[in-house]
């Protein structure tokens, strides 16, 4: 049941990580690796990103949710939990999200099994994140990106083969 609603969520939430996921991970990791991820973090706390950092951890997952700045994470994430329809099933699914800055907790981002970027649709941001992200970013953690420019995914998805 879990896979299935990983599956769902990444094919109707982020549908160029799901090229991404298609090209780079199901075909060469497998989708097994999925299956094992426990911590997750959003990169990007906007309208996607919230939502997606709360249904990951309504299925579970001990989620981190970075953004610019402590306010900025701790506002939109309110947003998140005032959404109508719920995005959380269950209020106090909530409080399980942690909630950081990229300046101060990208380091977080090494606990991470999978990282979901949902930042603004700007290339030049997204190629420095990524540089950024090379430094902390696990060998073996999968790398998702919500972009709805599927253009910048071959750049990323070379990264470490």
């Amino acid at each position: 049941r879990r896979a299935n609603c990983i599956l769902r969520l990444l094919v109707s939430s982020t549908i160029g990580s799901y090229r991404v996921l298609r090209g780079e991970i199901f075909m060469s990791n497998g989708y097994g690796e999925w299956l094992k991820a426990q911590n997750v973090c959003v990169i990007g706390a906007g309208t996607m990103g919230s939502g997606i950092a709360a249904h990951l951890a309504n299925l579970g997952f001990s989620v981190t949710l970075l953004d610019l700045t402590h306010e900025s994470v701790a506002e939109a994430f309110n947003r998140a939990k005032q959404a109508k329809p719920p995005h959380f099933y269950l209020p106090e699914r909530a409080g399980s999200v942690r909630l950081g800055s990229i300046a101060e907790n990208l380091d977080w981002v090494s606990e991470a099994d999978w990282v979901c970027e949902a930042i603004i649709e700007k290339p030049d941001a997204k190629k420095a994140l990524y540089e950024q992200l090379e430094k902390v970013l696990r060998d073996d953690a999968m790398i998702t990106t919500n972009t709805n420019n599927t253009s910048h995914a071959p750049r990323w998805s070379a990264r470490r083969k």
